[in-house]
């Protein structure tokens, strides 16, 4: 479903560029998907894990039935999923080459480091959930006296969507 989810973020960014420019816009996100993938593989992967797929095969796929690789295969669309969304935000904005690098800054390094924060079997996230105790959210609400909870006014309807 994530995956899918690529095939509508080209389709919004060819939609909101100029006629021009639509061909490029939809080299850009194939690029950056194409891009992302290599990259996340090779280095994103692996500092949110520490597992390198630069291991024999019978390791990857007979030992563990290939979850590694599917796993894989499902963090990357989420991985992929925030170059593109910056792309669409920034299209007819940026260059080519330099929207690339910086898209493979964030699916090497930024992008694995906040999910080795938030998943816990990252070697981040021990580090992190090591020095900085799991907050239970309900004992953050016990704090808050529900007479100050609010409501989104009615005029606010997007917002009430998400």
């Amino acid at each position: 479903m994530v995956f899918a989810m690529h095939g509508g973020f080209a389709f919004l960014e060819v939609g909101t560029v100029r006629k021009k420019n639509q061909v490029n816009a939809l080299v850009k996100i194939l690029v950056d998907f194409a891009l992302s993938t290599l990259i996340y593989f090779f280095i994103g992967y692996s500092i949110a894990y520490g597992i390198n797929f630069l291991l024999p095969a019978k390791e990857l796929l007979a030992d563990k039935q290939g979850y590694e690789l599917v796993h894989f295969f499902f963090l990357l669309t989420f991985a992929a999923a925030i170059p593109a969304i910056i792309s669409g935000g920034i299209a007819e904005r940026a260059k080519f080459y330099p929207m690339l690098i910086a898209s493979a800054l964030i699916v090497a390094f930024v992008y694995p480091f906040f999910e080795g924060i938030i998943c816990p079997f990252g070697w981040v996230g021990l580090i992190i959930r090591s020095v900085f105790p799991a907050i239970d959210p309900k004992e953050i609400s016990k704090f808050r006296p529900p007479s100050t909870y609010s409501d989104l006014p009615m005029h606010f309807a997007p917002l009430k969507a998400s």
